[in-house]
């Protein structure tokens, strides 16, 4: 099988490609520019094509050969929505019957209807209806979160202790490792019975930023520096971007407040269906706790090898992280305690 995928370099697409290239498949990425993520998918014998989605040359060109297309593509904050979320992606789904993919790829919001109010899940919920009634073979797969999302808002604060902005509101999610869902969705297409289906993807428990919080302080032995944000000055940021063009992209951005205020577990689904449909043990999916002790076991391993210069140099170095209130450092090698 040959699958094609547009935006490797993301959280999501690269993981694809990669698991893709470990169970050798042909993987064929289209990005918009060179990185480190793309010298390592070459490196690993995936075919990188650098180019503009809009471009139907560029499109037909790379996707030649391919039997899959996955869309793992977003748009960047500066990037006009109706470029990248419609353009875009239409031009890509005519491509796709053109050339007659045996399944198309598009990955939407659980429970998207429920936020039709965001402009993001707007065009979701547009691409949604318009791969349903083309004649490309499909599947949608809903999602929730991602634990490598929580890595970059909770974890990393945590570490560097910086300061973390919440909101006095909050919503449940059911958080995934991206890398479980690469695996997942790879499995689907031995099956026929995911054929122009929607599926639902999530992780096996809801969190709140409260919980992601005490889970990164157990984990790390450092005390989190948190600061609240009442849900009306946010409201207030987003109506006065949205006054100037030039600001618009920040009102977008500030439109995803909208999820938070619901204050509704609208994020949290019974994985029973799931385990069901894609025949996998709980066991198979990774928990947020071994993650983020995996994060933080490498992130102080990386630590100690940078230390072992002058003895009271990295002594000196070590004893400010303990004063930070960090428990560990009496070994890099640290046993897996799982929760």
């Amino acid at each position: 099988m040959s699958i094609f995928i547009l935006g490797a370099n993301g959280t999501l697409g690269l993981q694809l490609a990669l698991t893709g290239r470990k169970l050798n498949l042909s993987v064929t990425c289209l990005v918009r520019r060179y990185t480190n993520e793309t010298d390592a998918l070459t490196f690993l014998g995936a075919r990188i094509f650098y180019g503009d989605m809009n471009n139907e040359t560029v499109l037909l060109e790379s996707i030649f050969g391919s039997n899959v297309i996955i869309d793992a593509s977003t748009g960047r904050l500066f990037d006009p929505l109706q470029k990248v979320e419609y353009d875009g992606k239409l031009l890509l789904l005519r491509v796709a019957e053109e050339l007659e993919i045996e399944r198309f790829i598009f990955f939407s919001l659980v429970n998207a209807e429920k936020f039709d109010t965001i402009p993001l899940v707007q065009a979701k919920l547009f691409m949604e209806s318009v791969i349903k009634r083309s004649t490309v073979p499909y599947t949608i797969f809903r999602m929730t979160g991602f634990y490598q999302g929580l890595v970059k808002e909770y974890a990393i604060p945590v570490f560097d202790q910086n300061r973390i902005f919440l909101t006095d509101n909050y919503m449940p999610i059911c958080y995934i490792d991206c890398i479980d869902v690469a695996r997942l969705v790879l499995r689907s297409f031995s099956s026929s019975k995911f054929v122009n289906k929607t599926v639902n993807i999530s992780g096996l428990k809801s969190w709140t930023p409260q919980q992601v919080l005490e889970v990164c302080e157990k984990r790390s032995g450092l005390k989190a520096r948190t600061r609240y944000i009442p849900i009306i000055e946010i409201l207030t940021v987003r109506f006065i971007t949205s006054l100037f063009q030039s600001t618009w992209y920040m009102t977008r951005k500030l439109a995803l407040i909208d999820i938070i205020r619901r204050n509704t577990p609208d994020l949290v689904l019974d994985p029973t269906e799931m385990l069901e449909l894609f025949e996998i043990t709980p066991d198979e999916l990774r928990s947020f706790d071994y993650y983020i002790y995996y994060y933080y076991e490498r992130a102080f391993e990386m630590i100690y090898k940078r230390l072992g210069g002058n003895e009271e140099d990295d002594e000196r170095e070590l004893e400010e992280w303990r004063k930070k209130g960090a428990t560990v450092f009496d070994s890099p090698i640290f046993e897996n305690d799982e929760a």
